[in-house]
């Protein structure tokens, strides 16, 4: 299941689509149990994925522009693979699929969840960084992420999107 993880940046890819952004909108996915704020108009995708744990139905929401990319993935995990979720491995293969390199990396709480932060350059499907959060909540793995040339974990518009993520609990 894990090595199937690397398809998720293709998700991202899928949502880098031209457009402009006006403003920050409020979002909520009941299903995915979560709300945040987007900068522009939602769109979202759903694709099933059979991997080795069985056949995961992964959403996502977000947003782009020309210059980057702000989404909330998620997925149900099947209940053989919840225990032992190997952050790392999903990392690493998200970051193989976008030709990257890992500039940090680190424990993360989101919303009272445990989970990874981390920060990557990127040269596919453009050059630049991506910062990504990642956990495991209810048996799904969330993955709150943005990536464009001007990305960085510590740029306002990351803090904001992240700051604004919230589980509904």
């Amino acid at each position: 299941m894990l090595a199937r993880l690397r398809l998720l940046p293709l998700f991202a890819a899928a949502l880098l689509l031209t457009g402009c952004r006006l403003h920050w909108e409020e979002y909520t996915s009941a299903e995915g149990g979560y709300s945040v704020k987007f900068p522009g108009k939602v769109k979202t995708q759903t694709q099933t994925i059979p991997t080795t744990a069985g056949t995961m139905t992964f959403n996502a929401a977000g947003t782009s522009d020309s210059r980057s990319a702000f989404m909330v993935m998620y997925a149900k995990i099947p209940k053989g693979a919840r225990k032992n979720f190997d952050y790392m491995a999903a990392i690493k293969a998200m970051v193989a699929t976008w030709k990257g390199s890992i500039n940090y990396q680190r424990g993360v709480t989101v919303e009272g969840v445990s989970g990874m932060e981390f920060e990557a350059k990127v040269t596919w499907p453009g050059n630049g960084h991506a910062a990504c959060r990642i956990f495991v909540y209810k048996g799904k793995v969330y993955m709150i992420g943005a990536m464009g040339e001007n990305i960085r974990a510590d740029s306002s518009d990351v803090k904001e999107f992240w700051n604004s993520f919230k589980l509904v609990k």
